[in-house]
């Protein structure tokens, strides 16, 4: 046996003849089932085919929704577009086809011998799909001819039970504001902010936008005179409809047996002083005035109540006028404490 190049070999049959062979392939006469005929394979299979890419994402539409305001329409975007599907698997490669049965008798000596390649491979799989395009972005706000912020109030805090209710407190630092809103029972303080000096009718204080509901005001005025023999008159006025309406004044006297009119800022003595009154039944009845003080420019403090309902709305005004033409002040630590219990 000789060996040519490139490692094939020659083989010779014992009857004669050669067969170039590849190293390791033995002669088809050692093999023990038809010596005579050498079988070999077809060619490589072809690779598969790819496959296909992915479908692209669709745009999101725009969508249009009717305003309250037209002719504007507001136009929202639609969604982000759906990203691409993954691209399908590639086909299978194609199998290797089976050789077909080749004859060499022995007397031929072959030059070349062909064999198989391996099946082919599996087609790879299709690319993924393109991701879908964004659909335009939501707006987040818009200018509109009726942009302006609203303010909610909170709503009523809630209680449990009649007997249990707690007073909800309002305090107004100056000579106007309004009452307490919130549902009764309630209490609105109110203290003046200025003096005021006055002889003519004049309104002290003002507590607005009394709801309707049972009412009870009481005054705790701080107030001078600027002559002995010349007191001072109020009067309770109210702009919407009440009733009944009643009110009284009261601050002590001079007086020890008898009503003087002459109001008393110091009573120390044992058998103490008469406590003197003015009432009225009426809206912006007077209440004095009275006929003077024991010192001018020298403190008294009048206790002034009333008791209504109201049944329309409106404003409770705090009034004053000197009882002649002589100046008389108000100070600013008067107080009001007005209590809405139904």
């Amino acid at each position: 046996m000789s060996t040519p190049a490139g490692g094939w070999a020659r083989h010779r049959h014992p009857d004669g003849g050669t067969i170039l062979l590849p190293p390791g392939v033995p002669p088809p006469w050692e093999h023990e089932h038809e010596p005579d005929t050498l079988v070999f394979p077809g060619p490589r299979g072809a690779d598969g085919a790819a496959g296909a890419a992915g479908v692209a994402g669709v745009t999101g539409p725009w969508i249009e929704y009717p305003h309250e305001h037209e002719p504007d329409t507001l136009v929202f975007p639609g969604p982000r577009g759906a990203d691409g599907a993954a691209g399908a698997a590639g086909a299978a490669g194609i199998a290797g086809a089976t050789g077909p049965w080749i004859e060499y008798p022995h007397e031929h000596e072959p030059d070349t011998l062909v064999f198989p390649g391996p099946r082919g491979a599996d087609g790879a799989q299709g690319a993924s799909g393109s991701v879908g395009a964004a659909g335009p972005a939501l707006y987040t706000e818009f200018p509109h001819e009726h942009d302006e912020p609203i303010t909610k109030a909170p709503g009523p805090q809630s209680y449990d039970g009649s007997y249990d209710r707690w007073m909800r407190v309002k305090y107004i630092p100056t000579d106007t504001g309004e009452a307490n809103q919130n549902p009764p029972p309630n209490e609105t303080i109110h203290t003046k902010s200025v003096d005021n000096i006055f002889q003519a009718l004049t309104v002290l204080m003002t507590t607005s936008s009394l709801k309707i509901g049972l009412y009870l005001a009481e005054y705790f005025v701080l107030w001078q005179s600027s002559a002995v023999g010349n007191g001072i008159s109020f009067s309770l006025n109210f702009t919407g409809t009440a009733a009944p309406i009643v009110s009284n004044r009261h601050y002590g006297s001079t007086g020890a047996a008898a009503a003087t009119g002459v109001a008393d800022g110091v009573a120390a003595v044992l058998t103490g002083s008469l406590v003197e009154h003015d009432a009225s039944r009426v809206n912006a009845g007077a209440l004095g005035p009275n006929t003077g003080v024991d010192t001018i420019n020298a403190d008294i403090l009048d206790y002034v109540r009333a008791l209504f309902e109201v049944t329309v709305v409106g404003n409770l005004q705090f009034r004053g006028t000197s009882e002649a033409a002589v100046d008389v002040r108000v100070q600013n630590h008067t107080m009001l404490r007005l209590t809405r219990y139904a």
